[in-house]
């Protein structure tokens, strides 16, 4: 029985994965009200894509929403019709980061608030894989992994640049990785 509900587990998990595919997370953006409308998030987004040169139409946004939490700043998830307009958005971001170590993305880049906060782009992760994410991070800063990153909804691991790296499946993995060997 246990081993039919780890499956139906990773069924899931494969299945949450696949509804993100396409998805990108905007963090760290302050609320302008209580009640913002689809037209403000739609802007939040194709702003954001403008400050890191991605070239998208409004009509290549399939859904903008809040991602529910108590926090302001909050989280902005935006779903596009296509996994190659995510995968360039993703690409560009991190190149603006890399470009601009001293002008990393922010309110005042994307034309928002003239106090600059800085903002992030990221994938869509599960709730699982935030968590296995989190997890990861701290291991690598245990353990002296020098990259800790996702990608395709995807958690890896790495030592150093000419080691392989690892994907993060589960806890136990991590777990073992912070033991000395």
């Amino acid at each position: 029985m246990t081993i039919f509900f780890g499956s139906l587990k990773n069924k899931i998990e494969d299945m949450e994965r696949s509804m993100r595919s396409s998805a990108v997370e905007i963090g760290n953006v302050p609320l302008k009200s209580d009640k913002m409308d689809k037209v403000h998030l739609y802007d939040i987004v194709l702003n954001t894509c403008k400050s890191i040169k991605v070239d998208i139409q409004k009509n290549e946004i399939n859904d903008v929403f809040v991602l529910k939490s108590k926090a302001d700043p909050q989280n902005y998830n935006s779903r596009f019709k296509s996994k190659n307009t995510k995968h360039e958005i993703i690409k560009k971001s991190k190149m603006y980061y890399k470009n601009n170590p001293n002008n990393k993305l922010n309110t005042t880049t994307i034309g928002l608030d003239n106090r600059s906060k800085p903002i992030y782009v990221s994938e869509t992760l599960t709730p699982k894989g935030q968590i296995l994410f989190f997890l990861a991070r701290d291991t690598a800063k245990i353990a002296d992994f020098k990259f800790c990153w996702t990608r395709n909804r995807r958690i890896y691991i790495r030592k150093t640049e000419e080691t392989q790296y690892i994907e993060i499946k589960d806890e136990a993995q991590l777990t073992s990785l912070k033991t000395p060997k």
